[in-house]
């Protein structure tokens, strides 16, 4: 909201009687500008998104103001994966995991984005934690964070978010074996303290899931399991 002032205009008149005139002189305070306040929404699944696109190819849209993941796609250093978590879908299957607060940020990701937008489909104890997608010049790309039991982190990473290399965009420890990105095949790495699964790293139309705080057979369960967000 934009607050406007009013210039105030203070007279000081004196009177100096001389010989053939007198003199006034007045003077007036410039305006201060109204300051733009924008609220904004706490983070997590009950967040409701309020897209702010700029003129394509450079708009940009955020749907929670928690910090984003590094586009490096590097998992944070932390204890070993131990944590189990439940990889049960939602019903109907299209729902994905922060859907309820963030349907209208979710479906417009889905149409802008030019490639399909897959989402999470996980159980109770699980929230949206960030999600915000970019359209530049160089290539469309949407990230989504997810908060889980016991510290737990599950990142998605979607279209060209890192063009570098195949190899360069694909950070791992050790290659374990070939992994299931919803329909899609990747390589299964081992991560510093997690796991990633990669396909086509280094191109437009890349995916990668990264998890921490999780066993691998969790994580593979919710790769396996993701949705894909309908364009309406």
């Amino acid at each position: 909201m934009h607050h406007r002032g009013l210039p105030s205009l203070t007279l000081f008149a004196g009177a100096l009687v001389v010989a053939f005139a007198g003199a006034a002189c007045s003077g007036y305070a410039q305006p201060t500008p109204g300051a733009v306040v924008t609220p904004s929404p706490t983070a997590g699944e009950t967040v409701v998104p309020t897209p702010v696109l700029t003129a394509e190819p450079t708009a940009t849209v955020t749907a929670a103001p928690s910090a984003s993941p590094s586009m490096s796609a590097s998992a944070a250093p932390s204890p070993s994966p131990s944590h189990t978590a439940s990889a049960r879908p939602t019903s109907p299957p299209t729902v994905c995991t922060g859907w309820s607060g963030n349907q209208a940020f979710f479906l417009a990701a889905a149409r802008k984005m030019g490639f399909p937008v897959y989402c999470v489909r996980m159980g109770k104890g699980w929230s949206l934690g960030s999600a915000d997608y970019e359209m530049p010049q160089t290539g469309r790309w949407l990230k989504l964070t997810y908060n889980g039991p016991g510290g737990a982190t599950v990142g998605l990473f979607e279209g060209a978010f890192c063009l570098t290399s195949p190899a360069a965009c694909s950070p791992n420890k050790t290659i374990l074996a070939t992994g299931s990105f919803a329909s899609l095949s990747g390589d299964l790495d081992l991560t510093v303290g997690g796991f990633a699964i990669y396909v086509n790293p280094g191109t437009k139309t890349a995916y990668q899931i990264t998890c921490t705080g999780l066993s691998q057979l969790a994580f593979q369960n919710i790769a396996a399991n993701l949705g894909v967000v309908p364009k309406s």
